[in-house]
Protein backbone atom coordinates (compact mmCIF):
# COMPACT_ATOMS: atom_id res chain seq x y z
CA UNK A 1 0.00 0.00 0.00
CA UNK A 2 1.65 3.33 -1.08
CA UNK A 3 1.53 6.22 1.63
CA UNK A 4 -0.81 9.59 0.89
CA UNK A 5 1.41 12.27 -0.07
CA UNK A 6 1.33 15.31 2.34
CA UNK A 7 0.25 18.86 0.85
CA UNK A 8 3.25 21.24 0.76
CA UNK A 9 3.31 24.56 0.45
CA UNK A 10 5.96 27.04 -2.07
CA UNK A 11 7.85 27.77 0.66
CA UNK A 12 8.22 24.64 2.18
CA UNK A 13 9.38 22.75 -0.81
CA UNK A 14 11.73 25.88 -2.05
CA UNK A 15 13.49 25.93 1.11
CA UNK A 16 14.02 22.02 1.43
CA UNK A 17 14.90 20.92 -2.41
CA UNK A 18 17.31 24.11 -1.65
CA UNK A 19 18.81 22.41 1.59
CA UNK A 20 18.73 18.98 -0.30
CA UNK A 21 20.69 20.72 -3.11
CA UNK A 22 23.23 22.95 -1.05
CA UNK A 23 23.98 19.85 0.69
CA UNK A 24 24.44 17.70 -2.48
CA UNK A 25 26.96 20.01 -3.49
CA UNK A 26 29.02 20.68 -0.57
CA UNK A 27 29.20 16.58 -0.14
CA UNK A 28 30.62 16.41 -3.52
CA UNK A 29 33.10 18.60 -3.11
CA UNK A 30 33.77 17.04 -0.13
CA UNK A 31 34.07 13.87 -1.89
CA UNK A 32 35.93 15.74 -5.14
CA UNK A 33 38.69 16.80 -2.33
CA UNK A 34 39.08 13.77 -0.03
CA UNK A 35 38.16 10.45 -1.98
CA UNK A 36 40.96 8.74 -4.15
CA UNK A 37 38.44 6.39 -5.32
CA UNK A 38 37.89 6.98 -8.98
CA UNK A 39 34.22 6.13 -9.22
CA UNK A 40 33.49 8.26 -5.80
CA UNK A 41 34.56 10.99 -7.52
CA UNK A 42 33.26 10.89 -10.78
CA UNK A 43 29.77 10.38 -9.07
CA UNK A 44 30.81 13.21 -6.48
CA UNK A 45 31.84 15.71 -9.99
CA UNK A 46 28.26 14.38 -11.40
CA UNK A 47 26.58 15.65 -8.24
CA UNK A 48 27.98 18.83 -8.18
CA UNK A 49 27.31 19.60 -11.55
CA UNK A 50 23.44 18.45 -11.38
CA UNK A 51 22.57 19.96 -7.90
CA UNK A 52 24.64 23.33 -9.17
CA UNK A 53 22.53 23.89 -12.34
CA UNK A 54 19.03 22.61 -10.45
CA UNK A 55 19.77 24.92 -7.33
CA UNK A 56 20.33 27.56 -10.30
CA UNK A 57 16.45 26.60 -11.39
CA UNK A 58 14.84 26.82 -8.09
CA UNK A 59 16.67 30.17 -6.87
CA UNK A 60 15.22 31.79 -9.91
CA UNK A 61 11.75 30.74 -8.94
CA UNK A 62 12.22 31.34 -5.36
CA UNK A 63 13.15 34.92 -6.71
CA UNK A 64 10.49 35.73 -9.04
CA UNK A 65 8.37 34.42 -6.32
CA UNK A 66 9.49 36.24 -3.53
CA UNK A 67 10.44 32.90 -1.20
CA UNK A 68 13.00 32.88 1.24
CA UNK A 69 16.07 30.62 0.49
CA UNK A 70 18.48 29.46 2.92
CA UNK A 71 22.10 31.17 2.63
CA UNK A 72 23.86 29.28 0.33
CA UNK A 73 27.15 29.07 2.05
CA UNK A 74 25.44 27.62 4.83
CA UNK A 75 27.78 24.09 4.09
CA UNK A 76 30.65 25.99 4.33
CA UNK A 77 30.23 27.24 7.90
CA UNK A 78 30.93 25.14 10.97
CA UNK A 79 28.16 24.57 13.35
CA UNK A 80 28.87 23.39 16.70
CA UNK A 81 25.88 21.73 18.19
CA UNK A 82 24.44 18.24 18.91
CA UNK A 83 24.79 15.21 16.67
CA UNK A 84 22.04 15.46 13.63
CA UNK A 85 19.14 13.72 14.13
CA UNK A 86 17.31 10.94 12.05
CA UNK A 87 15.78 12.48 9.12
CA UNK A 88 12.11 11.29 10.39
CA UNK A 89 12.71 13.41 13.28
CA UNK A 90 13.52 16.61 11.42
CA UNK A 91 10.09 17.08 9.91
CA UNK A 92 9.12 18.83 13.48
CA UNK A 93 11.98 20.99 13.22
CA UNK A 94 11.81 24.27 12.23
CA UNK A 95 13.43 24.92 8.92
CA UNK A 96 16.95 26.44 10.52
CA UNK A 97 16.76 23.48 12.80
CA UNK A 98 16.89 21.06 10.07
CA UNK A 99 19.54 22.89 8.14
CA UNK A 100 21.72 22.87 11.11
CA UNK A 101 20.89 18.69 11.36
CA UNK A 102 22.20 18.96 7.62
CA UNK A 103 25.46 20.95 8.42
CA UNK A 104 26.03 18.71 11.34
CA UNK A 105 25.68 15.48 9.08
CA UNK A 106 27.94 17.16 6.42
CA UNK A 107 30.79 18.08 9.26
CA UNK A 108 30.54 14.64 10.43
CA UNK A 109 31.34 13.31 6.79
CA UNK A 110 34.34 15.87 6.63
CA UNK A 111 36.41 14.63 9.29
CA UNK A 112 36.29 10.92 7.91
CA UNK A 113 39.19 10.10 5.10
CA UNK A 114 40.02 7.04 3.09
CA UNK A 115 37.51 4.22 2.52
CA UNK A 116 35.50 5.14 5.88
CA UNK A 117 35.05 8.17 3.83
CA UNK A 118 33.91 6.69 0.96
CA UNK A 119 31.41 4.42 2.49
CA UNK A 120 29.49 7.46 4.63
CA UNK A 121 29.23 9.13 1.39
CA UNK A 122 27.94 6.60 -0.78
CA UNK A 123 25.36 5.75 2.15
CA UNK A 124 24.73 9.33 2.48
CA UNK A 125 23.99 9.59 -0.92
CA UNK A 126 21.58 6.93 -1.03
CA UNK A 127 19.58 7.80 2.08
CA UNK A 128 19.58 11.97 0.69
CA UNK A 129 18.50 10.89 -2.60
CA UNK A 130 15.98 8.58 -1.38
CA UNK A 131 14.50 11.59 0.69
CA UNK A 132 14.67 13.98 -2.08
CA UNK A 133 12.67 11.82 -4.94
CA UNK A 134 9.96 11.44 -1.83
CA UNK A 135 9.92 14.97 -1.42
CA UNK A 136 10.14 15.73 -5.26
CA UNK A 137 7.46 13.17 -5.98
CA UNK A 138 4.84 14.77 -3.42
CA UNK A 139 5.47 18.40 -4.67
CA UNK A 140 5.38 17.23 -8.02
CA UNK A 141 2.06 15.69 -6.99
CA UNK A 142 0.40 18.36 -4.81
CA UNK A 143 2.09 21.69 -5.34
CA UNK A 144 -0.37 24.06 -6.63
CA UNK A 145 2.23 26.55 -7.63
CA UNK A 146 2.69 25.48 -11.45
CA UNK A 147 6.14 27.23 -11.77
CA UNK A 148 7.45 25.05 -8.84
CA UNK A 149 5.36 21.64 -9.68
CA UNK A 150 7.07 21.93 -13.15
CA UNK A 151 10.47 22.16 -11.63
CA UNK A 152 9.79 19.10 -9.65
CA UNK A 153 8.22 17.19 -12.42
CA UNK A 154 11.00 18.16 -14.96
CA UNK A 155 13.65 17.25 -11.91
CA UNK A 156 12.53 14.14 -10.59
CA UNK A 157 13.97 11.63 -13.45
CA UNK A 158 17.45 13.15 -12.34
CA UNK A 159 16.97 12.37 -8.65
CA UNK A 160 16.06 9.12 -9.69
CA UNK A 161 18.94 8.56 -11.75
CA UNK A 162 20.76 10.06 -8.93
CA UNK A 163 19.34 7.13 -7.01
CA UNK A 164 19.78 4.35 -8.96
CA UNK A 165 24.03 5.31 -9.50
CA UNK A 166 24.41 6.27 -5.32
CA UNK A 167 22.73 2.16 -4.98
CA UNK A 168 25.01 1.10 -7.36
CA UNK A 169 28.04 3.23 -5.83
CA UNK A 170 27.25 2.04 -2.63
CA UNK A 171 26.94 -1.55 -3.47
CA UNK A 172 30.71 -1.38 -5.41
CA UNK A 173 32.12 0.02 -2.50
CA UNK A 174 30.86 -2.81 -0.44
CA UNK A 175 31.67 -5.51 -3.13
CA UNK A 176 28.49 -6.10 -4.52
CA UNK A 177 28.18 -7.66 -7.81
CA UNK A 178 25.76 -4.45 -10.10
CA UNK A 179 23.07 -5.48 -11.71
CA UNK A 180 23.00 -4.82 -15.53
CA UNK A 181 20.65 -2.11 -15.12
CA UNK A 182 22.21 -0.58 -12.56
CA UNK A 183 25.80 -0.74 -14.16
CA UNK A 184 24.38 0.91 -17.03
CA UNK A 185 23.30 3.94 -15.01
CA UNK A 186 26.17 5.64 -14.33
CA UNK A 187 26.78 6.25 -18.56
CA UNK A 188 23.66 7.66 -18.82
CA UNK A 189 23.35 11.64 -19.40
CA UNK A 190 21.56 13.41 -16.11
CA UNK A 191 19.78 16.81 -15.93
CA UNK A 192 17.17 17.69 -18.67
CA UNK A 193 17.21 21.37 -20.16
Amino acid sequence: MSQQPTAITPQQFTWDATVAGLKEVRLGEIAEQNTTNADVKQFAEQMVKDHSKANLRLEKIAAAESLDLPDTNAFYVAINDQPPKQATQLMAQTPQEALDAQRIAVQHLQALSGRDFDLAYASAMVEDHTNAVQLFENASANLTDKKLQKFATRTLPTLREHYTMAQSLEDELNGIQPTNSTANAQSTPIMPN
